[in-house]
């Protein structure tokens, strides 16, 4: 019931949208900004032509999760493998049919038929994604009608509105990102929004392999605690896993900080993005690193609150986010005529001020104090790896002549990490055994 209630909502948004992208105006009413760019056709176009995906995604969300509860991952676990060699295929087909390289550049209307080619590669793939999830659902009875429709039309109207305020609180960093693209396009030199999409994706990994990992399996028993008024130990499990985040989140971004150049250059630099967008991006990747370890706090604070029934606090601070990320935008932008820097700084201060709200908050909710000791733990952290990522950034300037760009890159990464773990060990930092244990225990069973 919930999933035809969800591709109803979906199904209108998507064609909502369409309609309104269609017939946005060029500029921005009274500011008179491109807020579509400079090729308003294009971004028009391709607007519409992929936003049947949303409802996509997001169905294929919705079943993975209720497959996920039942405890059957192989399907959901298919779907992005099965995604990611769609478009991938798509792309080798475009190169394909249109050529690898081309000399002295496209016409424009062969770019946009290679453009729109590969959008209906996404599509098909995110369809594929969704179909595979289909026959699971199906024998777990998912589809089945019953008398207790009506009941159960009910019950998911419930988790939808109380569903809302989470993913408010929960996605207010993906909402500043989906902000400063919109703005990128419509005050940005040309390839702006572009470097600014690579590399938030850079940024965006780590984030994805380590705070929303350990967000998603700790809230089960966050919310256990926080149904039980068990506070002290909700604040030790918020505590633990934030040190532990903490603790592979701070060397990736002290990693990417020093490292952004030659990265950007190893995996972007080739064909048409030359040494200007590699100057152009490596500030904004850096000042990225800075908004990573606090985007990754926020999103495990943020689901404390829900754990002890507060849905309201958090979207309250995430709009007032929202509102400092579009004021900052605007002033580094406009006001101090930065490149996309601008928007990766006002993400990284906008980020800071959301997570300090949200610890400043829990006191509200009457948990205890933090736990002893996690200052001394961070102070060793922060120092291993700024060693780290010194050993890494010499390692690099060192090696990419005699040996080139990319081995040079990879020697950086592994002597960087080789530090790192080396001095943790030296400095007796606590998660750092614990990781191994639980590595170990996972390797021997």
């Amino acid at each position: 019931m919930t999933i035809r209630i969800v591709s109803s909502i979906l199904l209108l948004l998507c064609g909502a949208v369409m309609v309104i992208a269609w017939c946005l105006p060029d500029t921005m009413p009274i500011t008179g900004v491109a807020w579509l760019g400079a090729d308003p056709d294009a971004i028009r176009e391709l607007v519409v032509r992929l936003m049947p995906y949303v409802v996509l995604v997001c169905l294929t969300a919705l079943a993975a999760g209720a497959l996920n509860v039942r405890g059957h991952y192989r399907a959901s676990n298919w779907g992005p493998i099965l995604f990611n060699v769609g478009w991938v295929s798509a792309i080798v087909g475009v190169g394909v049919t249109w050529g690898w390289e081309s000399q002295g550049g496209r016409p424009p209307e062969e770019v946009m038929a290679m453009v729109r080619a590969l959008g209906w590669g996404v599509l098909a793939a995110g369809f594929v994604q969704l179909l595979v999830q289909l026959p699971a659902l199906k024998s777990m009875g998912y589809f089945r009608r019953s008398s207790l429709d009506q009941t159960h039309k009910a019950k998911a109207w419930k988790v939808l509105r109380d569903a809302l305020p989470l993913v408010v609180g929960a996605a207010v960093y993906q909402l500043n990102v989906l902000i400063d693209g919109w703005m990128a396009e419509g005050m940005l030199p040309d390839g702006g929004p572009t470097l600014y999409y690579y590399a938030n994706r850079l940024q965006q990994l780590p984030m994805a392999l380590i705070s929303i990992s350990a967000s998603t399996a700790v809230f089960p028993a966050l919310l256990a605690m926080g149904q039980g008024g068990r506070l002290a130990e909700l604040r030790a499990l918020h505590d633990n896993t934030q040190l532990g985040s903490v603790f592979l989140l701070l060397p990736a971004s002290v990693g990417l900080f020093v490292l952004a150049g030659p990265e950007i250059s190893v995996l972007l630099e080739h064909g048409e993005f030359g040494p200007e967008g590699v100057t152009r991006t490596t500030p904004a990747l850096q000042y990225l690193t800075l908004a990573l370890l606090p985007g990754g706090a926020s999103i495990l604070a943020t689901r404390v609150y829900y754990s002890l029934g507060d849905k309201r606090t958090p979207v309250v601070y995430s709009v007032l986010t929202m509102g400092l990320n579009t004021g900052l935008n605007i002033l580094f932008l406009q006001g101090l005529g930065m490149d996309i820097e601008g928007l990766a700084l006002g993400t990284a201060i906008s980020s800071w001020a959301h997570l300090s709200l949200l610890l400043w908050g829990h006191r509200r909710l009457g948990l205890p104090t933090a736990t002893s000791g996690s200052a001394g733990m961070i102070f060793k952290v922060l120092s291993a790896s700024l060693l780290m990522g010194w050993v890494a950034s010499w390692a690099e300037s060192t090696l990419s002549e005699p040996w080139g760009e990319t081995t040079a890159l990879f020697a950086a990464i592994v002597l960087g990490a080789l530090t790192y773990f080396l001095l943790a060990a030296a400095l007796r930092i606590p998660v750092q055994k614990e990781l191994l244990a639980k590595i170990s225990k996972r390797l021997t069973r």
